[in-house]
């Protein structure tokens, strides 16, 4: 598979991320989705750190905007990706090798949906007209249903690149440009209409999060912010009306 990694000034973490993904067996090639307007670095700058180990593996996608969706572009023609599969990560997300092999396990099995490792779900909102969104731990394993994988960490079919680009209204890319988020949502949604399925998560170990949150991972995304979890709520209702 190859792993799709998003990146956007934050220079530390993609040199790690890089360095990280290229010791994993399963991984094919790394593309580096490059929003920065600006050239994206060359192999020979700071001594190949932003190619890592196998620099013959990495290759920076440009793209003429700062968009979010960027992500979901597709290269195309002679630099179109090869591989059956895409591992979409952030760069501040560090899945250890052994349960990238597991995940991509898992996707084999269920080619169709999405497979992820953070889990979350929708549920109605109190005035039942709309829909919240649910991230808190203790709401998602006591109900156990999990209807969104997050992005952020997950595989899936690299049509599916084709699919978001190709078939996503224009009226939603509009919106998630408009607000920054929720590129992720949109994405499910477009696969689960598709498919008539739910995402399949997979569990990592406990202590994977409390190390990644000592080495503070994590930390400085749009998630942080005040108002994100209801803001993600609205986008399930919008998105799903478009």
């Amino acid at each position: 598979f190859t792993v799709l990694l998003n990146t956007f000034k934050r220079r530390d973490l993609l040199k790690k991320a890089v360095a990280h993904y290229a010791t994993c067996a399963d991984v094919a090639e790394i593309r580096v989705v490059w929003s920065e307007q600006v050239p994206p670095p060359t192999r020979g700058e700071e001594n190949g750190a932003y190619f890592g180990p196998k620099p013959s593996m990495v290759t920076y996608d440009t793209h003429p905007t700062t968009s979010i969706q960027n992500r979901f572009d597709p290269p195309s023609g002679s630099n179109a990706i090869s591989t059956r599969a895409v591992f979409n990560v952030d760069d501040d997300v560090r899945m250890p090798c052994a349960a990238l092999t597991r995940g991509f396990d898992a996707w084999r099995a269920n080619e169709d949906v999405l497979v992820g490792y953070y889990p979350r779900t929708h549920k109605p909102d109190d005035a039942g007209c709309g829909w919240r969104y649910v991230w808190d731990d203790f709401s998602l394993w006591r109900h156990g249903d999990f209807s969104i994988v997050l992005t952020k960490a997950a595989f899936m079919r690299t049509g599916y690149m084709s699919l978001y680009s190709e078939g996503l209204p224009q009226s939603a890319r509009r919106y998630i440009d408009e607000y920054k988020n929720c590129e992720d949502i949109a994405m499910q949604i477009l696969t689960a209409k598709i498919t008539g399925k739910p995402p399949v998560y997979v569990p990592v170990p406990t202590m994977h999060y409390l190390w990644a949150k000592l080495e503070g991972f994590g930390v400085a995304g749009i998630s942080k912010g005040s108002g994100h979890h209801v803001h993600r709520g609205e986008c399930i209702t919008d998105l799903s009306r478009m």
